[in-house]
């Protein structure tokens, strides 16, 4: 089968996705060689094509997607083996555990009346499909008869059908479909990886939420109490959310767009020495010193409420286009420690972030009085050296 390019396939293309689930065929006779039974088969490849279009949504390349979905499917399909063989394992502990019927019988019930709760709030063409699907349990073929359409859109509706009852389930009956097991822990409290590497440490995908107009991002590693670096949680600033990430459905569109916002807020409050307010939204002051420390960096102090929030040099190079641009071509960043200097008569701190695999380095240089860009730009690892050496050398003479 023709291997697809990954720059072809673009989640919200029509072209993308039908390329994706051209892909059906082959892989529900491979999934049937795996599981042995058609409908087993059918449910296997479906949730094998939703990873793939939840690839394609974070944009991560793939060169060769008939093979990796056949790794995909071999993997559910061991999942399910596994878990097969570990409830006979557990039956006898179950049968303690719901050995009265009536109990048992209560406990379904319950969960046929939140998953009615849920179909309610779906529009009628997804809910109708997803009865039929699932609890009808016509198979993909019948369903495609009926509706006189290819296996193939079948296959794609019904993937959106039950992304739309994930977030219903998720979004207004998140309680009790976490305590009747339908969505597990981390889809409950939103958090999902996303396909940015954390610019702290290169290791680890960011983990990210984009729900309710609300964009946060966050380290599993490097910090667990904060949402990644500072400024990418929209909460922590009086951004306009929703304005700023409408129509926005994947992390790296949302996250450009709110790294646009933060240059715009950056810019004009050292340029003005007042912003808005992240509390309050009163006017508030623009320091370029957290008062009674000598530490450099974009402050925000509100007489009114008394609050504040700061931004560190390796912050103000975080938001610059320059960046962003070079976190863009190299995706695997990490910070590098900063340093200060004398440079150009000027006291300064130098900060920069290198490329895992390359050492490619971007780098600012920003006086500490007024926060000036005395210099910034990219380039590769050896140029830079020699840079860092005089940078050194006039760090050493100040």
């Amino acid at each position: 089968m023709r291997n697809l390019r990954p720059e072809v396939l673009v989640l919200g293309d029509v072209s993308s996705e039908a390329a994706l689930i051209a892909h059906r065929p082959y892989l529900l006779t491979y999934c049937q060689r795996l599981v042995g039974d058609l409908a087993r088969a059918e449910d296997l490849a479906q949730e094998t094509l939703l990873i793939g279009l939840a690839h394609l949504r974070e944009e991560r390349p793939i060169t060769d997607w008939p093979t990796w979905l056949g790794g995909i499917a071999r993997r559910l399909a061991k999942n399910t083996l596994r878990r097969s063989h570990s409830a006979r394992e557990t039956a006898w502990d179950e049968s303690l555990a719901l050995d009265d019927p009536a109990l048992e019988a209560l406990l379904l019930a319950e969960r046929g009346q939140l998953l009615d709760r849920a179909f309610a709030l779906l529009d009628t063409p997804t809910r109708t499909l997803l009865t039929q699907r699932y609890l009808d349990e016509l198979p993909v073929t019948a369903l495609a008869e009926t509706l006189q359409l290819t296996e193939n859109a079948v296959s794609l509706r019904l993937l959106r059908a039950r992304e739309a009852l994930e977030r219903v389930l998720v979004g207004h009956l998140k309680a009790d479909a976490l305590a009747h097991g339908l969505i597990d822990t981390a889809t409950a409290d939103g958090w999902v990886e996303s396909p940015l590497f954390c610019p702290r440490c290169a290791d680890h995908r960011l983990q990210g939420r984009l729900t309710g107009g609300e964009l946060a991002l966050r380290c599993p590693e490097c910090d667990r109490s904060r949402p990644g670096l500072q400024g990418l949680s929209t909460r922590a600033t009086p951004m306009p959310q929703e304005r700023v990430l409408a129509g926005a459905r994947g992390f790296r569109v949302a996250q450009r767009r709110v790294n646009d916002w933060w240059q715009g807020y950056i810019t004009s409050g050292l340029t003005q020495r007042m912003v808005r307010c992240p509390e309050c939204s009163r006017p508030a002051h623009v320091t370029t010193r957290i008062p009674n420390h000598g530490t450099p960096g974009f402050c925000v102090l509100c007489d009114a409420c008394q609050f504040s929030f700061f931004v560190a040099p390796q912050g103000l190079l975080f938001h610059d286009s320059t960046f962003q641009q070079f976190w863009k071509d190299h995706p695997r960043v990490r910070s590098l420690p900063p340093k200060s200097l004398t440079y150009q008569g000027c006291d300064a701190i130098w900060v920069g972030f290198a490329d895992r695999q390359s050492g490619a380095r971007v780098e600012a240089i920003y006086a500490k009085d007024d926060l000036r860009v005395l210099m910034a730009g990219g380039e590769g690892k050896n140029i830079f050296k020699k840079r860092e050496r005089s940078v050194e050398g006039l760090a050493s003479r100040g």
